[in-house]
């Protein structure tokens, strides 16, 4: 098999329009086009792989669950080591809060 043709900027931009019409609440109309990506009115970036006929799309809600995993996870610096030593001072400032809270209590 070989692969399709490059589609034209007119065919491009049908499918993105078929493709969003479906919710347009959440993707609004296209704001701006480029090859194969685009941007929604409502801040939604899609893109279109042309071998698979498959759209990938990145919007509010992405980026909210994106946030939501690295902090699950505890990824919060981006590197390794960080992401190591923030949870481990974290977890000695409970533990002295914990102490403190503890002498609080027992002492009148």
């Amino acid at each position: 098999d070989a692969p399709r043709p490059e589609p034209s900027d007119d065919d491009v931009r049908r499918l993105f329009e078929d493709a969003i019409r479906t919710d347009p609440d959440r993707y609004g109309d296209i704001d701006r086009l480029e090859g194969l990506e685009a941007t929604t009115t409502t801040g939604v970036e899609i893109a279109l792989d042309w071998n698979t006929l498959r759209f990938r799309q990145y919007g509010r809600d992405t980026r909210r669950i994106d946030l939501l995993y690295r902090a699950h996870y505890l990824q919060w610096t981006g590197t390794k080591w960080g992401d190591r030593v923030v949870p481990l001072l974290g977890l000695a400032g409970l533990v002295v809060l914990s102490v403190l809270g503890g002498r609080l209590l027992i002492k009148p």
